[in-house]
């Protein structure tokens, strides 16, 4: 979302991004609690349905381990819908795999810089001065500075400094224990994108393979966690609702 207006000569711009609203479960319709992750159950305790599992129980992504669907009279057809509740953990495995190279380039910069300096006037711009081109590589910072009358009247103009920082790309060697620590350091960010932050690790086992070029790491991770998710019961027949 953008929005624009005028103050005095003053172009004031906002710009809000746009978060989607949180979906909000409906807790009126009935459902199972599935699994969301294979799992070995280290914990349930069931509120409100039939629990399908018990501690110790293996489990798939996508098994019932509670119930809302609930027989009214057992061994007969009418059935009894709630909107299954409890709290269920189990013991799930993360496996990550990533590679590191030995040679590393890294950027040496120099003391060139190259300047150039321009008056930016609404969408125009009027160079004052262009320095050159460096010769070899390089990054360009630009900043931007507005001009003001004074403090509260600032004008519709800018003025912009572009630095063209000249760099030498150099290549680092690493050593095979540099490297394993650095691709450990990638691994463990790439979990911690992975799982939540309430789970517990109970286990970790990272191993290493050495190729021409670097190491691939493979980093396994038992943790245990809140396994259950809801899904939405398909009614069939005649039924009764809580």
């Amino acid at each position: 979302w953008v929005g624009m207006k005028f103050e005095g000569t003053r172009l004031l711009v906002e710009i809000a991004e746009t978060v989607p609203k949180p979906l909000i479960p409906d807790t009126s319709k009935p459902c199972h609690i599935v699994a969301k992750r294979d799992g070995l159950i280290t914990y349930i305790a069931t509120y409100k349905g039939i629990p399908k599992v018990k501690k110790g129980d293996i489990v798939k992504e996508g098994d019932i381990l509670v119930t809302g669907e609930i027989p009214l009279v057992e061994g007969e057809g009418e059935l009894y819908y709630t909107r299954a509740k409890a709290s269920i953990k189990a013991k799930t495995v993360y496996s990550l795999k990533d590679s590191i190279a030995f040679i590393q380039e890294r950027k040496d910069y120099t003391n060139n810089i190259y300047r150039s300096y321009s008056i930016k006037i609404l969408n125009k711009k009027l160079t004052l001065y262009k320095g050159k081109k460096p010769q070899q590589l390089y990054d360009t910072m630009i900043t931007n500075q507005q001009l003001k009358l004074t403090k509260f009247f600032p004008l519709p103009l800018y003025f912009e400094k572009e630095e063209r920082i000249e760099y030498n790309l150099i290549h680092i060697r690493l050593s095979k224990e540099q490297a394993k620590e650095k691709l450990f350091i990638k691994l463990s960010e790439g979990l911690n994108k992975m799982v939540a932050n309430d789970v517990k690790i109970i286990d970790r086992d990272i191993s290493y393979t050495i190729t021409d070029k670097g190491l691939i790491g493979k980093l396994d991770v038992i943790v245990e966690e809140d396994i259950g998710e809801i899904l939405e019961i398909e009614k069939k027949g005649e039924t009764i609702n809580e």
